[in-house]
């Protein structure tokens, strides 16, 4: 194939009817991506709670879809965990365990009309 000089490629595209599901499709690819490399290079990074929160943060942001970026932290014994909410303060695709953190650091508007 001839080079056009544009590097840019076209991956994928997905319509997806919430966030949950936006979410669920991307982890799904991504499986799909490591599925196909040889140890140690299919998980090359940490992935977790802070950055699967973060990954989603920025999918839903461009998609102009509104969350809180909640970090938190639970005791005994000390655990920290990241998650998303609504505005309406509904968790975002995680478990009801996750009412046993207090989040230390909210991130996102919270826009209230003025009377």
């Amino acid at each position: 194939m001839p080079s056009t000089g544009d590097h840019t490629r076209w991956l994928a595209s997905h319509k997806a009817a919430t966030s949950r599901l936006a979410i669920r499709w991307l982890h799904d690819r991504a499986q799909d991506v490591t599925d196909q490399l040889d140890d140690p290079h299919a998980s090359p990074a940490r992935t977790a709670c802070l950055e699967e929160s973060a990954a989603a943060v920025l999918l839903l942001a461009s998609r102009r879809l509104s969350v809180t970026w909640c970090h938190g932290v639970a005791p005994d014994p000390v655990r920290l965990h990241a998650w998303l909410r609504t505005q309406d303060e509904i968790l975002v695709a995680e478990p009801p365990s996750t009412l046993a953190y207090t989040p230390a650091l909210t991130i996102g508007a919270r826009h209230q009309s003025q009377p």
